[in-house]
This record gives structure tokens, C-alpha cells and sequence, in this order.
């Protein structure tokens, strides 16, 4: 996550299933997995906010707030919802550093604040690590790891990832992350909660796992046409589509 990025209609998104999963009073801490802005184009989206007729109805008032701080106030951090009563949650802020120990430090740190049957984001600039890309490498910082994946779930939360697309065809990069995430943590359940652009993987605890799927499909009814839900049990994959429409990923 970038603090350009606030505001885009992936944020509008992203905040409206993050408010809808937490709808029944669950605790949540958000690890923003913050690096710094680039100055590239990169979350310029925010052309949604003078279409309210187009995209208000979604969630109105998440809708109105990000139009504030937006359009009226000009404001591009996470720090506005952090300080907005509309997504009560504990917030991980730090810059996310590239070095080994250095983001061994930040990693050690977030763990330590993480609750049992609390749902924790993880948002990070790209997504789950890539081979490519192992830990202390130059823009490491844009990746969550599997070990930190692993830490949290057996700290007893349940989890919420975000991930941008690929090159590789999606619905086979779906089912893939999807079988390891059961793989690696011993999920019973997954489910991708899929936009245009992106999508979250939510990864349930046992205790947590019916209201989870019943959240996802509010999700799905609410902000219908924007986001569907896709779930993995035991190896089998089912979904329901979202629109293909043009959205942008972060990148």
C-alpha cells in the first residue's frame, strides 16, 4: 500500500469488503504494509467519485467520506481512515524496509500486536512473494511473505490478503494460491472475494468460517457487478463472476 494509492476505487472497494466483514463486530487490525510513494501514475482512479450515481449506491457512506477527503480536501494517506469512526480497527502503519533483518524487526513487531479471532489485512503494494523476489531483495517490501501468513495464522486470526493480477491466467492463479493457502496453514476454507482488477483472499478460521461465508455473500449481493466470490473446500473450486470492467489494479 501506497499513500497514493488512498481514495482509488480499488480503496473504495477494498474498504467496503473490510466494512462488511467485520459487520458483526469482529476485531480488526489492518497491516497496511506501507512503502513510499513512487510519483508514478499509479492510483489516479479516483474519477468514480464524480459518478455518484454510478457508484454511490454501493456504500453511501463510505462513498461520501472518500469523496471528502478526496475531491474536497485533497487528501491521499491512509491516516484519513485511520482517524474515520466508519472502520474501527487496530492499525499497523510502519514503512515496510526492504533490508533482511530490518523487515525481520517490522515483521516481529506486527506479530506481536496480533489478536486471536481477530481478522487481520495484509496490503501489500503486489501481493503474496514470488520466487523472484525472495526476502532482502530490492523491493521485497512490496510482497508479504508465507512465513508472516503462517505467524499469523497460528497466532489464531483469520485472514484477508490482497493481490493483484498476474500474467498468468486467473482463474488458474486463483485455484493455485487458493490450494496453498490449504496447503501451507491448513485452511479448510478459502475464499477470493475477486474484482475486475484485484482480489482479497479470505482465509477463515473453523470458528469464524460461517460468518465469513456469510459476509461474502453480502458482499457479493451489496456490490454487486464489482465483486464475486470464488471458495475452495478440500480442493474443489466453485464462483460466481465479477464485471470485467475498466478498473485499474495497483501495481
Amino acid at each position: 500500500m501506497k499513500d497514493q494509492y488512498f481514495g482509488d476505487v480499488n480503496d473504495y472497494l477494498k474498504y467496503g469488503i473490510l466494512r462488511e466483514l467485520i459487520a458483526g463486530g469482529e476485531a480488526l487490525h489492518v497491516v497496511w504494509m506501507l512503502t513510499p510513494s513512487d510519483g508514478s501514475t499509479d492510483g489516479k482512479f479516483t474519477d468514480y467519485l464524480s459518478k455518484s450515481q454510478t457508484w454511490r449506491e454501493y456504500d453511501p457512506e463510505l462513498f461520501d467520506f472518500l469523496r471528502s477527503e478526496v475531491v474536497d480536501r485533497g487528501g491521499r494517506k491512509v491516516a484519513c481512515i485511520e482517524n474515520w469512526d466508519g472502520l474501527p480497527a487496530a492499525y499497523s502503519s510502519e514503512i515496510v524496509p526492504d533490508a533482511r533483518q530490518d523487515r525481520m524487526r517490522w515483521s516481529g513487531a506486527v506479530q506481536e500486536t496480533i489478536q486471536e479471532q481477530s481478522l487481520v489485512f495484509f496490503d501489500p503494494d503486489n501481493g503474496i512473494e514470488v520466487p523472484s523476489c525472495p526476502v532482502g531483495r530490492k523491493k521485497s517490501s512490496k510482497y508479504v511473505y508465507w512465513t508472516e501468513l503462517v505467524e499469523a495464522w497460528d497466532r489464531g486470526a483469520s485472514l484477508l490478503v490482497y493481490q493483484h493480477f498476474t500474467r498468468e491466467n486467473r482463474e488458474q492463479f486463483l485455484a493455485r494460491l487458493s490450494l496453498e493457502f490449504q496447503r501451507r496453514l491448513g485452511a479448510s476454507r478459502v475464499m477470493v472475494l475477486r474484482t475486475p482488477r484485484v482480489a482479497f483472499f479470505l482465509v477463515p478460521q473453523k470458528e469464524w468460517a460461517s460468518s465469513a461465508e456469510r459476509y461474502a455473500a453480502e458482499i457479493q449481493r451489496r456490490w454487486n457487478g464489482q465483486v464475486g466470490v470464488q471458495e475452495t473446500i478440500g480442493g474443489a473450486t466453485g464462483q460466481s463472476g465479477s464485471r470485467e470492467d475498466d478498473v485499474r489494479s495497483r501495481a
